[in-house]
């Protein structure tokens, strides 16, 4: 080999290593100076928002007496309350048994058959 050969290669070289180094550089500078926003940043506040919404909406319908059906006599109980009377019923099951079953046909509807014919 010779010097001119030589010279080449190693400009080559250097040439390389420093047109890589600019390319790093410039990444690195690109990289810390744009700052792209969360996708999702206000994500957290959404759903703690509805979480919070969600428990409030379950916690008064668990707590308040409300009247589901009219015509059937079909109320909501706080939690407290219904198990209170549930003690008091089933200290006597086969009564409870009894008043069960009669509750069980005056809530369900009967379904009628559909034909595919």
């Amino acid at each position: 080999m010779n010097l001119l050969q030589i010279n080449r290669a190693s400009g080559a070289a250097l040439g390389f290593i420093i047109g890589v180094v600019i390319l790093v550089a410039t990444t690195a500078v690109m990289k810390l100076s744009v700052t792209a926003p969360a996708i999702d940043a206000d994500r957290d506040e959404v759903r703690t928002k509805a979480l919070t919404e969600i428990t409030a909406v379950e916690e008064k319908e668990l707590k308040t007496l409300a009247l589901a059906d009219s015509q059937r006599g079909i109320v909501h109980l706080p939690i407290e309350s219904a198990l209170k009377l549930a003690a008091q019923k089933w200290s006597d099951a086969a009564a409870a048994r009894a008043d069960l079953a009669v509750r069980l046909e005056k809530s369900t509807v009967a379904v009628k058959a559909v034909s595919f014919e």
